[in-house]
């Protein structure tokens, strides 16, 4: 007899085993992080799932180093809206891109600059090498979007 509220992931295929990182993969790091931010917007945008959000996505567009991208991720991860990034609110990202991003963890956990366990929107930015002069914090006008959607 199956338990409805047990969720159970299962794991198609082979299990991989995952590689130490290596240095060069850790260079490139923060270009794929940064640029599969800005290509989840464009996803969203494309289904209209992105709402009131297109703005930022045209200003991403506009920025080489898509900087609205990087700060409205930020604030889709930080879900209890305490201007931070815990480990547990990393944990889906984690999950979702761990086995084609075999060096996500090492990444986030470089990511925390001052080594307290939680990223801010600065340690964010700085770990993607987005703009560090246009890095403002929007997530209050973000999820105000999101409450009117």
């Amino acid at each position: 007899h199956a338990n409805p509220k047990r969720l159970r992931l299962d794991n198609f295929g082979r299990r991989k085993e995952l590689t130490p990182c290596q240095e060069w993969e850790m260079e490139q790091f923060p270009d794929r992080m940064r640029n599969w931010t800005f290509v989840v917007m464009k996803e969203m945008a494309r289904r209209n799932e992105l709402g009131e959000y297109i703005d930022l996505l045209e200003t991403a567009t506009a920025d080489d180093h898509h900087t609205d991208a990087v700060i409205w991720k930020f604030c889709k991860l930080d879900v209890t809206q305490d201007k931070h990034v815990s480990r547990r609110e990393l944990l889906m990202v984690i999950a979702t891109i761990k086995r084609l991003e075999h060096c996500i963890v090492p990444f986030l956990n470089k990511c925390d600059d001052n080594g307290d366990h939680v990223i801010t929107l600065q340690e964010w930015a700085h770990c993607l090498g987005a703009d560090q002069v246009q890095i403002q914090d929007k997530c209050h006008e973000i999820r105000s979007r999101q409450k009117r959607t």
